[in-house]
């Protein structure tokens, strides 16, 4: 349609204003992080015989790393086992003396002080075999502390030893890494720090993933960094695959959600000296419309004030206009 035949009618296009959420968020280029990374020392004394892996290497929960010689403490095993059945042996004959005893001493055959002896005889091996079986049970568990097994899934970022070694208590032997729950740090400056909460939606992507993941604010990091002035958002994530600690990571958080907002595309925006304004079409005549901005985001501005929904407003062509020009719709327009 044609508003004006003559050349002063200025060629536009329109749009209607629509009614429709938005979302205010936020965007930043951050790192993952192991969400736990243990470091396994050595729990007892003794030389590295054997290695089963390498930096780099993903490993599941409960291989086995590396060994430490096992003689000496499979030879305290084997001891305290002995003397455990020794004692054993033992306490069933001092048992048998002890009902003896009693049965001489109803009998009044034998006295009140030999029963004694022999009960506190019998308490005695008890209280050995009880040491017997805690040294035992140590020496079970040092045995087993000769295998360095990995307490979780993930990777071995670092080696600190090499076979041959003797290790004392305490000696770092790996750094291992867990790979299958991750922490995305994503930095933001300072002056938005009002706007993130616990729970708020994030959208993380990588260079591996064709899709975002979805997650949500797990913490906030209590202090600002001096050097970049910003804080950290935090998110943990199970890792959908190929995620490696260390790697980049684009995030999204939404920080709020308007409602029923009122959307225009943002280059029907005009900026002038009073302030930033849109063009309203009535009667094919440009109407100059002050408004208030609000969100904008992926090319369409949420308006706070001055337009409602379903008014018709220039598109191409309202950088151009005045108050009160006669415009020409363009045949091609769409609303």
């Amino acid at each position: 349609s044609f508003a004006e035949s003559g050349p002063s009618a200025t060629p536009i296009s329109t749009t209607d204003t629509e009614s429709k959420s938005i979302d205010l968020v936020f965007r930043s280029v951050g790192f993952l992080r192991s969400k736990a990374s243990p470091l396994l020392s050595a729990e007892i004394e003794g030389p590295i015989i054997a290695i089963h892996t390498f930096e780099g290497q993903f490993i599941e929960e409960g291989q086995l790393l590396a060994e430490l010689n096992a003689e000496d403490f499979k030879q305290s095993v084997a001891i305290e086992k002995s003397e455990i059945g020794r004692l054993n042996a033992l306490i069933k004959n001092q048992n048998g003396t002890v009902k003896r005893y009693r049965k001489l001493l109803k009998q009044r055959s034998a006295s009140q002080d030999k029963l004694d002896e022999a009960e506190s005889a019998l308490m005695a091996l008890k209280a050995r075999i009880s040491g017997a079986r805690a040294r035992l049970k140590l020496a079970e568990a040092n045995l087993k502390r000769t295998k360095i097994i990995s307490p979780v899934s993930g990777q071995v970022e670092k080696r600190f030893v090499s076979v041959g070694d003797y290790l004392k208590k305490g000696t770092p032997l790996f750094e291992l890494a867990r790979t299958d729950f991750l922490e995305a740090h994503l930095p933001f400056p300072e002056q938005l720090s009002n706007y993130f909460k616990i729970g708020q939606a994030v959208h993380l992507k990588t260079t591996t993933t064709l899709k975002p993941i979805h997650g949500t604010i797990s913490s906030l990091h209590p202090k600002i960094n001096r050097q970049s002035l910003s804080m950290e958002v935090i998110v943990e994530v199970s890792n959908p695959g190929g995620w490696k600690p260390g790697a980049s990571v684009n995030g999204t958080v939404t920080v709020e959600t308007h409602p029923n907002a009122i959307l225009i595309p943002s280059r029907s925006i005009v900026r002038r000296p009073t302030g930033n304004v849109v063009y309203l079409i009535k009667d094919n005549k440009a109407i100059e419309q002050k408004i208030t901005i609000g969100i904008q985001r992926d090319g369409q501005s949420e308006i706070l004030s001055g337009l409602s929904k379903g008014q018709t407003i220039a598109l191409d062509g309202a950088h151009w206009l005045s108050n009160g020009l006669p415009v020409r719709i363009k045949p091609s327009a769409q609303k």
